[in-house]
């Protein structure tokens, strides 16, 4: 499988220390960094155009992939063929003296569900999926990117499914987008695109 992370030059450190170590310690088939060509959405897409693997994951730059991540999410692909993707829970974890704003503590995500996808989000990033399925990343859009991801997926007719463990540790190793760049714009955006009645 192929593992894609798209970074900035201001997590060099917990890249180079923290998430890349725990990504090869999975021990992927191929690890592609992405560190040009403009924000995330350019950066996983410039990813996904050199994966040779018929398996994906997003990984961001500031997660922790615990032991044995990789292999779960694999086992529940490959033993279902009718499912597109897999995703798991996950635990936010915050640097003394950081604050994004975001919860901290474990996130469940819950049951796949298109309706409740419809309404908001709670698919993260960092879930496995098949290449054939992937959706390409609206590189327009600055906030929520994961989101209209994974509605492009899932409208297709692409199924997921949930794993209710944390595979993965998400970092607040800094102040994210999404305390600087404004929401509304982009919900409206992805509203429009994928004609959702909120």
């Amino acid at each position: 499988m192929s593992v894609i992370v798209p970074t900035i030059e201001r997590r060099e450190e917990f890249l180079r220390e923290r998430c890349l170590p725990s990504v090869n310690a999975n021990e992927p088939a191929e690890v592609i960094v992405i560190t040009e060509h403009g924000n995330g959405s350019k950066k996983r897409n410039a990813g996904l155009a050199l994966a040779t693997c018929p398996l994906v994951l997003f990984v961001d730059d500031d997660s922790i992939l615990r032991p044995g991540c990789i292999a779960r999410m694999v086992s529940e692909l490959e033993k279902a063929p009718w499912l597109s993707f897999v995703y798991s829970d996950y635990e936010r974890i915050a640097v003394k003296g950081v604050d994004n704003q975001a919860p901290i503590g474990y996130f469940s995500a819950g049951l796949f569900d298109v309706r409740r996808l419809k309404s908001g989000n709670y698919i993260n990033t960092t879930s496995l999926i098949r290449r054939e399925a992937c959706a390409k990343w609206d590189e327009s859009l600055e906030r929520f990117q994961d989101w209209d991801f994974w509605l492009s997926v899932v409208l297709a007719g692409g199924v997921g499914k949930h794993i209710p463990e944390a595979l993965y540790e998400l970092w607040q190793i800094d102040a994210s987008v999404s305390t600087t760049v404004k929401a509304n714009p982009y919900i409206e955006m992805i509203v429009a695109k994928h004609r959702l009645n909120l």
